[in-house]
């Protein structure tokens, strides 16, 4: 299911924020300057429409939403897997 999730959250980026599609599951959006505020949150609320996860305002940080990887373990916490 992980890697279900993986690629389902690659195939969402590339659709709605390409820019993103082609970079490493580590590599920090910040350092590499790759969103700006609106597409912050329209990332957020792309990930909790799109794996049906409820997010609260504590989840919205850069440890949960820094990267491509970060954003993958926050899916999997909200929805049990690990």
């Amino acid at each position: 299911m992980t890697e279900a999730i993986e690629m389902k959250l690659e195939n969402v980026l590339n659709k709605t924020l390409p820019h993103l599609a082609n970079i490493q599951a580590d590599q920090s959006f910040a350092e590499a300057d790759l969103l700006d505020s609106i597409e912050y949150l329209d990332l957020v609320m792309i990930v909790e429409s799109n794996f049906q996860i409820d997010l609260v305002d504590a989840d919205i940080t850069d440890e949960n939403f820094g990267s491509k990887g970060r954003i993958l373990a926050l899916i999997k916490r909200k929805k049990n897997i690990i």
